[in-house]
């Protein structure tokens, strides 16, 4: 088909025309794209807000837990935590513990400080205490309470978790000294915070005070500060000085008191008292007695010392009310020893007698003697001065309290005695009758002789010669009263009758007066002409001589002139 063929042909050919009469479009491609700082902005602010982030974390402190027992004053937010007063960290979280009983405070503690957080650092609550004798955190009342932090040392093994202490610590710690623990039978007025002296020098304090785990004894920890803690030897005693100390003597009354302090809160003394231990103490936290006072720890000395071979028993007739253990045994004033007990020990025999005795430790170091004397030298000693005279007698301690001690006295003219060695529980000293047993024997011989004399007729018939006499004197119209006058002469009759009956016991009465007071001479011998009972004795002495001279006077008179009485010549 050409005509159609032909059509074509035109057409491609129009076609082809066309496109090369109507120019065409061409596109430009660039060989790269510029780079736009718009996009810098917030690639530069992400790089460095993380910087600072990081920084931020890099530099903060820790995060500590604190556990406390109440969260008293704790906030977060608010609380701070300070080392001497600069504020080293903040309280970030406060919650409780998985069992719900305490309260865990959790704290940021500055970055420079995160190498004491080990075994040796503490914290406490500060806030305004009132505590026996001290007060303190009263700036607390306005600023508020906050957080305490202190260490002795860096930290070897840093820790995060921490349990605050009950109350702030009366040492800080680090502080040079030396810890030691006292321990009394007894809690007396020591207190948390009690001082302790040396030479009357405050030298420490009680740090705290429990009672022992079988309720015993009480036990106190304290702190003995530099230098004083150089003191603390191998001799050191410590005794308690609270309150007043009244000691009555010859001197009269004395008053000591350590300080005020000790007054008001209780305190401790120590010194070297044992001068023969002066070595060092190896321990590093020492355990001391505490004695009630010094007088007990300079006794403690002796008391270490005592043993079975001075200690000896004194059986006794009479009463022994008022010796009770602990009583002192004296010779020549001197202290020679204590009575360890006191024992009634009833016989199941009626032939055998009960028996009272005193158990006596004697403490030969006390007048120098050895105490490493062999039983046998010990029983030489003993034989040799009882065979001398040596006996034990009951004596008056103190009259006011009724106590009484043992005296070893000298009696050269004794009955020859002997030590029963065979005697239990320990041999037996020879002992003699006391110098107011004597006494006492003497005044109720003398109330007894008093009481047989007639006295009451004697009074009753001088009474009514009285009576009569006064009636006589007084009546105007006694020429006219023969009568009146011849009674009154037989009343004379009778009263100097009765009173030449009653002459012949005065003499007997005189002698045993005299004898009395010879008896309660020869008994102020053995007293301190300082004592007390010196001076009471001596009195009772000078009243019993006067009583005799004046009965004999009286005797002698009425012998001589019977109507003495009734007219005074």
């Amino acid at each position: 088909m050409p005509g159609l063929s032909g059509i074509a042909n035109k057409i491609k050919k129009t076609m082809m025309t066309t496109s090369n009469a109507i120019p065409s479009a061409k596109v430009k491609t660039k060989s790269e794209r510029k780079f736009s700082f718009v996009w810098l902005v917030p690639v530069l602010a992400a790089i460095i807000g993380g910087a600072v982030a990081w920084q931020t974390y890099a530099e903060q402190g820790p995060l500590i837990e604190i556990e406390f027992d109440a969260g008293s004053g704790i906030e977060a937010g608010k609380t701070q935590v300070k080392y001497k007063d600069i504020v080293i960290g903040l309280v970030e979280e406060v919650g409780l513990t998985e069992d719900y009983q305490r309260v865990i405070a959790k704290a940021r503690i500055n970055r420079e400080l995160a190498k004491f957080l080990g075994d040796t650092t503490e914290f406490w609550i500060v806030r305004a205490r009132i505590d026996g004798t001290s007060i303190s955190g009263l700036s607390t009342i306005l600023s508020g309470a906050f957080i305490e932090m202190n260490w002795a040392e860096e930290a070897s093994n840093q820790l995060r978790e921490f349990k605050a202490l009950d109350r702030p610590p009366l040492t800080p710690p680090g502080t040079p000294g030396k810890r030691i623990i006292l321990v009394s039978d007894r809690g007396g007025s020591l207190n948390v915070g009690s001082p302790v002296y040396f030479k009357q020098l405050k030298a420490g304090r009680i740090e705290s005070r429990r009672l022992s785990d079988d309720a015993q004894e009480v036990i106190f920890d304290a702190f003995i500060e530099a230098p004083f803690h150089n003191f603390i030897k191998e001799g050191v005693k410590f005794w308690n000085v609270s309150g007043i100390d009244v000691t009555a003597n010859s001197d009269g009354l004395k008053v000591h008191m350590e300080s005020l302090e000790t007054l008001l809160g209780g305190g401790v003394a120590f010194e070297s008292i044992d001068k023969s231990l002066s070595g060092p103490v190896q321990e590093e936290k020492p355990r001391f007695d505490l004695y009630q006072s010094r007088d007990d720890a300079e006794e403690s000395l002796f008391i270490a010392k005592d043993n079975d071979r001075f200690r000896f028993i004194a059986e006794f007739n009479g009463s022994i009310s008022g010796l009770k253990p602990d009583a002192p045994i004296e010779w020549e004033g001197i202290r020679l020893g204590s009575v360890i007990d006191v024992v009634y020990q009833p016989s199941i025999d009626p032939d055998i007698d009960d028996r009272v005795y005193a158990v006596l430790q004697l403490q030969p170091a006390r007048i120098g003697m050895p105490d490493d004397l062999s039983e046998d030298e010990v029983r030489e000693s003993m034989t040799a001065l009882v065979a001398r005279g040596l006996r034990v007698q009951l004596a008056a301690g103190n009259i006011l309290t009724g106590s009484k001690k043992i005296n070893l006295v000298d009696k050269p003219d004794a009955p020859p005695a002997e030590i029963d060695f065979d005697a239990t529980p320990y041999p037996s000293l020879p002992t003699v009758d006391s110098d107011l047993e004597a006494i006492a024997q003497n005044v109720e011989t003398l109330i007894k002789n008093l009481s047989e004399l007639p006295l009451d007729d004697l009074v009753i018939t001088a009474t009514n010669l009285l009576k009569d006499a006064d009636t006589l004197v007084s009546n105007p119209d006694l020429n006219k009263v023969p009568s009146e006058l011849v009674v009154s002469l037989r009343s004379i009759s009778a009263l100097t009758k009765n009173l030449d009956a009653a002459s012949g016991d005065f003499p007997q009465l005189i002698q045993e007066l005299l004898a009395l007071s010879n008896s309660a001479e020869n008994m102020l011998r053995g007293f301190s002409p300082d004592s007390e009972m010196y001076v009471e004795l001596s009195a009772t002495v000078r009243d019993l001589k006067s009583a005799s001279y004046s009965l004999s006077e009286l005797m002698q008179r009425l012998e001589s002139n019977p109507n003495a009485l009734i007219f005074g010549r």
